[in-house]
Parts: C-alpha cells; sequence; structure tokens
C-alpha cells in the first residue's frame, strides 16, 4: 500500500509529464502556424446544397432532383505506371424540368451509362489536374458530356454531394 507521501509524489511525477506534453502540442502548433506553411482547412471544399436547399429556392420551383445515383468510386488516371491512380468518391445529384417526365424515365433507364460516363470522366484525369481545373469546370464539363448524351432532355444542374480523393 502506498503512503500518502509517495501517492502524492507519483501525482506530482504525472502531473508534471501531461504538462510537458500539453507544453509540446502547443509549441509545435504554434509554430507551425507562425510558419505561414500551414494553413488550417486549405484543402476543404464548400458543399453543395442538399436537393431540399436548391428545390426550395423560389427561382427552382419548376426543377426537381434526380439524386438515385449514390457514391461513385473510381480512381484517377496515375502520375505514371508504376503507381495507381487517386481513388475519387463522388456523390452526383442533377436537377431538371419538374415536366420533363421524359428525361426522368431516361435518366432512370440509363443510370448505369451515366455512372460509367462520370467515372470515365475521371480516370482520363491525374489528381492534379482535376484539382487545377477545379469543381466549377469539372461540373460544367460532366454537364456537357451527360447532356450529349440524353435524347429526350437535358439536365439544368450537376452538384456533388461528396466529392473526395482518397490517398
Amino acid at each position: 500500500m502506498l503512503k500518502y507521501s509517495q501517492w502524492n509524489k507519483s501525482t506530482k511525477i504525472l502531473t508534471g509529464i501531461i504538462a510537458a506534453i500539453l507544453l509540446v502540442i502547443l509549441f509545435v502548433t504554434a509554430t507551425a502556424l507562425a510558419s505561414g506553411n500551414f494553413a488550417p482547412g486549405k484543402n476543404l471544399r464548400r458543399s453543395d446544397p442538399t436537393p431540399a436547399q436548391v428545390l426550395k429556392r423560389p427561382e427552382s420551383s419548376r426543377l426537381n432532383a434526380y439524386t438515385d445515383f449514390g457514391q461513385i468510386r473510381t480512381q484517377t488516371k496515375s502520375k505514371n505506371n508504376d503507381t495507381p491512380g487517386t481513388v475519387v468518391v463522388i456523390a452526383p445529384w442533377f436537377s431538371y424540368e419538374k415536366a420533363d417526365t421524359e428525361l426522368f424515365e431516361e435518366l432512370s433507364n440509363k443510370e448505369l451509362f451515366i455512372e460509367n460516363l462520370i467515372s470515365d470522366y475521371f480516370k482520363n484525369f491525374t489528381e492534379e489536374q482535376l484539382v487545377e481545373k477545379g469543381e466549377v469546370e469539372v461540373k460544367t464539363e460532366l454537364l456537357e458530356l451527360i447532356n450529349n448524351n440524353l435524347v429526350l432532355g437535358k439536365i439544368r444542374g450537376i452538384y456533388f454531394q461528396t466529392y473526395i480523393f482518397i490517398q
């Protein structure tokens, strides 16, 4: 059994160790922020609105959302032949005219084809090329690509609930 003086001594030692660890963490964090090389949240993307948020807008009263895709996982083009490309996870959804029921049927029938179009698009570019293009240009090119393959109508917009590069 520990005597009070021994207990008090071990408590002081543990408190000192915890204090030292906290000081090291604070010092490293302060150094990283002061150096300017660390920018918290610099690689975070601003998420797209949900279908409900888009459809609530007054200007969107004539729109509907096609959200049946779920997540699409694919790989980007590799930088060189020795390494595989980066895994990309995308969860797209489309807005289209509410009155265009034929387009909804076409989207439903071509769902797998459209998923393959999206997957093939990402396979044509490296992660660096996609980041350089930016999400807006990627969406614009995908919108054009998908609309070129639709016969019964055109989608109005493409949104990503998820757009992540997994390394």
